[in-house]
């Protein structure tokens, strides 16, 4: 028992591991899809698609499950939505970024490798600084609170 428990700990670090340095740099910001699987055989596209997806909704109920008990949740959750396809997973995988700075382990991890870090998106990096000069939004991250002071300033 403990030697098959030893096996899905260390198995998980090392996939986590490899996804991580399998994303493309600007996999966020980057507006083209990804179309690895699409200039195959439609046969096997689909069904590459389709593992593809098993796979990631593994990685992300084991994410969830991660999140009560101790292991990389967050880490996990991201890596099974970055391999689903589904609508809105682009806002979605941008969202989970903000999530326990799932972002800042990711580049730590692709660093520890020599790989460029992942860029982040504009919302996200407004988000970890609202204090920025260029933004228009107060701590809160309220837009209007910003401009009603100014109003009241003229």
């Amino acid at each position: 028992m403990f030697l098959a428990s030893a096996v899905m700990f260390f198995g998980s670090i090392a996939l986590a591991w490899y996804l991580i340095l399998r994303l493309p740099a600007d996999y966020l910001t980057s507006q083209q899809p990804i179309t690895g699987f699409r200039s195959r055989h439609p046969i096997v596209a689909v069904s590459l698609a389709v593992l593809r997806n098993l796979f990631g909704i593994m990685l992300l109920v084991s994410g969830f499950i991660m999140l009560f008990i101790p292991g990389q949740g967050v880490l996990f959750m991201f890596l099974g939505m970055t391999l689903m396809d589904f609508p809105g997973k682009r806002h979605v995988v941008r969202r989970m970024l903000t999530w326990k700075n799932t972002l800042g382990v990711i580049n730590r991890i692709r660093a520890k490798s020599d790989r460029p870090p992942v860029d982040a998106p504009d919302d996200a990096a407004h988000r970890d600084n609202p204090e920025r000069p260029d933004d228009p939004r107060d701590s809160n991250g309220d837009a209007s609170a910003v401009q009603s002071a100014d109003e009241h300033t003229q």
